[in-house]
């Protein structure tokens, strides 16, 4: 298992989610923690074009950025310590909301973000109102991800699989125990799921196709690029599924965070962010 990345004030060093900025930049989140967890430092870097520099800091925050979702080049979603969201330009995003739930997670949506929270907190705020939908029963509640279509998946602890039907949420039954750390949903009957002990499996209509994994493998990141679609095992690195399997590619990066884009693949973890054209790598490590 690979160390996480301490650097010399002593901090751990996490490179959260990470995005395309225009056409050949990138934006992360960067988290940095004590390591008696006491103290937290966060910092949005961003480039222009990643194959010629590093990214640089643009906004920072004394405490602990949760998650971001980047709207556009010009604007990205934040929630953070103080239970508060902040929306607007990467160098000065302001609050926008602040709420009674611990927030956990943003996930992207066609109107505004989805928010997750402790407890089973699920809301929805379109720039304008919130509207919460908690998941009743649900224990946790690791993501939300909407189709191009619009059907609303949510997935969690003990093979939680939700769908949104109006404002309530209907429980896919699937022969899956363990927990379902991240899901795509590509269409109403369509979504893939990646979780605990290996698992990344297919919901095609009524029918759940498993893929074998390696040994050792908890997946807790899956994304879709140029047709592929890729699982993150944290320190183990990036799989993919190939016929009725996963399979090992790249095993010399931490891929605990993935989002596939048009042009590029992201995979983010400890202090490193690397992406993928398809044939080649490109990272940097942030220390």
């Amino acid at each position: 298992m690979r160390e996480r990345y301490l650097n010399a004030e002593g901090f751990y060093v996490e490179v959260a989610e990470a995005y395309s900025h225009g056409p050949e930049g990138l934006t992360c989140l960067v988290i940095q923690t004590s390591e008696d967890r006491d103290i937290h430092m966060s910092e949005i870097d961003v480039c222009d074009d990643f194959s010629h520099e590093d990214p640089q800091t643009v906004f920072t925050f004394r405490g602990q950025i949760y998650s971001i979702v980047q709207k556009s080049s010009d604007a990205v979603y934040i929630a953070h310590t103080g239970k508060q969201l902040r929306y607007g330009p990467h160098t000065a995003p302001e609050v926008v909301l602040t709420l009674d739930a611990d927030v956990t997670r943003l996930c992207d949506s066609a109107r505004g973000v989805w928010i997750v929270g402790l407890g089973g907190y699920v809301a929805h705020f379109d720039g304008a109102g919130l509207v919460e939908v908690p998941v009743p029963g649900a224990e946790t509640i690791y993501m939300v991800s909407e189709a191009p279509d619009g059907t609303v998946f949510a997935s969690g602890s003990f093979g939680g699989l939700y769908r949104l039907e109006g404002r309530e949420w209907v429980r896919v039954e699937l022969p899956v125990g363990v927990d379902i750390y991240r899901i795509l949903a590509k269409g109403r009957s369509d979504v893939w799921l990646a979780g605990q002990k290996g698992l990344c499996a297919h919901l095609m209509g009524e029918g759940l196709t498993l893929f074998t994994p390696p040994d050792d493998r908890h997946y807790r990141a899956i994304a879709e690029f140029r047709g592929k679609v890729y699982v993150g095992a944290g320190y183990f690195g990036l799989d993919v599924v190939e016929g009725d399997r996963v399979v090992p590619l790249k095993q010399n990066i931490p891929a605990f965070y993935l989002r596939g884009e048009e042009k590029y693949l992201f995979a983010t973890g400890y202090n490193l962010a690397a992406r993928f054209d398809g044939q080649d790598w490109l990272a940097t490590e942030f220390t």
